[in-house]
């Protein structure tokens, strides 16, 4: 028995909603996907199962087996993903600095004297300075830095959800999934 005799007249993707609520509905209506399995498919050969259960049986059991799978990646694939991927990085940090410091200078000053109209000078008194200077500092500082960083572009992030979604129609991922369940891998 061909997909196109069993589902023709009773929609296969009716009786699978019957049984649930499928998401991607929101997308194509149930009698458009009906249609394009019948129009595409509708040569396959059903297996034993296929032609000896009723539409019913087999759309509960396919909404049983793949249902939460196929509600999950038509959630995945509308949900709304922030592209920017702002990297924000906060770096703080506490500089503690102590030390003591000690100066000590001497000096000593010698005058000198000389006589009226003579060239040559006479030591007269001396003065010996001692200074010592002392102090001790303690400093601390909070530094702080945010490092933000655009990772990628959004040109580039659109571009791959694009290829994604050519390349892995959802679509294409249900029907595999009920060809594999439902139909022979013999062609006729």
């Amino acid at each position: 028995m061909k997909v196109r005799d069993k589902f023709l007249s009773d929609g296969l993707f009716q009786a699978i909603t019957n049984n649930g609520s499928l998401l991607y509905s929101e997308l194509i209506e149930v009698p458009v996907m009906d249609l394009i399995y019948i129009s595409n498919y509708g040569n396959r050969t059903l297996s034993s199962f296929g032609e000896n259960t009723s539409v019913e049986d087999i759309g509960k059991a396919l909404f049983q087996m793949f249902g939460n799978k196929w509600n999950k990646l038509y959630d995945m694939s509308i949900s709304n993903i922030d592209i920017d991927y702002n990297y924000s990085e906060r770096l703080t940090e506490d500089v503690n600095n102590s030390g003591k410091n000690t100066i000590s200078i001497t000096s000593l000053n010698t005058d000198s004297v000389n006589a009226y109209n003579d060239d040559d000078f006479v030591s007269d008194k001396q003065n010996e300075n001692n200074t010592t200077n002392s102090g001790e500092n303690i400093d601390t500082k909070k530094r702080e830095y945010i490092k933000q960083i655009l990772k990628g572009s959004k040109t580039n992030y659109y571009n791959d959800i694009l290829n994604y979604l050519q390349n892995n129609y959802f679509n294409d991922i249900i029907i595999k999934d009920i060809n594999e369940f439902l139909t022979l891998s013999i062609f006729d």
